[in-house]
């Protein structure tokens, strides 16, 4: 298992680099979310469904007309995200923050296509900040956006 596990890693830093080698633009992004009340499956299942439609109408708006043609997916660029929890801290604040859906939120590896510039004349993150209106509804509180300019290969 943990070979499987290392030939995955590999491969997924192979596919990464012929990526970014083809003018991709690195982005870091953090998907915080309002309480979402039911059981933690629906909790993912919504979380999930939201992110989907942000990446959506992101890429529907500004990047591609028609992403689900196959000649046009290449366009949308790569978008991988996966949940994440706060790690419990061996010393507490004094005032606790009332996380939601217990601290649960996304983060995503987004790399946008070259031809995103041409469109917007700005970065993704730049728009993403003066746009967020656009994109995100409840039960997602903020959508944020970092480029990643430091190690692209860590």
């Amino acid at each position: 298992m943990k070979t499987d596990n290392l030939e995955y890693v590999e491969g997924l830093k192979k596919m990464l680099r012929e990526w970014l080698n083809r003018g991709y633009v690195p982005y870091f992004a953090t998907f915080t979310f309002y309480e979402i009340g039911g059981s933690e499956q629906h909790v993912a299942k919504i979380m999930k469904n939201e992110i989907e439609r942000f990446f959506h109408l992101v890429t529907q708006r500004l990047i591609v007309r028609n992403a689900t043609s196959p000649s046009h997916a290449w366009k949308s660029g790569l978008f991988i995200a996966a949940p994440d929890w706060p790690v419990r801290k061996l010393y507490r604040q004094t005032t606790r923050l009332i996380k939601p859906n217990d601290g649960e939120h996304f983060h995503a590896l987004w790399l946008t296509p070259p031809v995103w510039l041409q469109r917007t004349n700005m970065p993704l993150d730049d728009y993403l900040s003066e746009n967020q209106a656009r994109f995100v509804r409840r039960p997602m509180s903020e959508a944020h956006i970092k480029p990643i300019v430091e190690d692209p290969e860590y």
